[in-house]
């Protein structure tokens, strides 16, 4: 499934998730799920987990995470907006530690990606 969609954003660009229809991908299933469409943006509601689920969790009793580990192209996405956001919400970082990890590359120093089903 995940190589059909890929096609068709690498054919109509990515603005075609407004129009895809469910069945075509999906088949059988499609009433199995639904496509979201109210993402204000991926690395803001990736960044604002901190609140939405450590905080708002009766289970997680208000902690912060011990760990975020994150790759190092990462730091001006998610990373960056849940410091921030955690700063403004809660005063403090939304974690105890961070582990900052580089890549596997290949043959041609590319980075080795899941998108492009590369392995080592």
């Amino acid at each position: 499934k995940k190589k059909i969609i890929i096609k068709i954003i690498k054919k109509k660009g990515i603005q075609i998730w407004w129009d895809l229809n469910k069945k075509k991908i999906l088949g059988i299933n499609s009433d199995d799920y639904f496509k979201v469409k109210d993402i204000l943006d991926v690395w803001f509601d990736s960044g604002t987990t901190h609140y939405s689920i450590i905080k708002k969790k009766k289970e997680y009793n208000n902690k912060i995470s011990d760990l975020y580990i994150e790759g190092t192209d990462q730091y001006r996405g998610w990373f960056m907006s849940s410091l921030i956001t955690s700063n403004i919400i809660n005063g403090i970082a939304p974690y105890k530690n961070v582990i900052a990890h580089g890549f596997t590359i290949d043959k041609k120093k590319k980075k080795c990606i899941m998108l492009f089903s590369l392995s080592v």
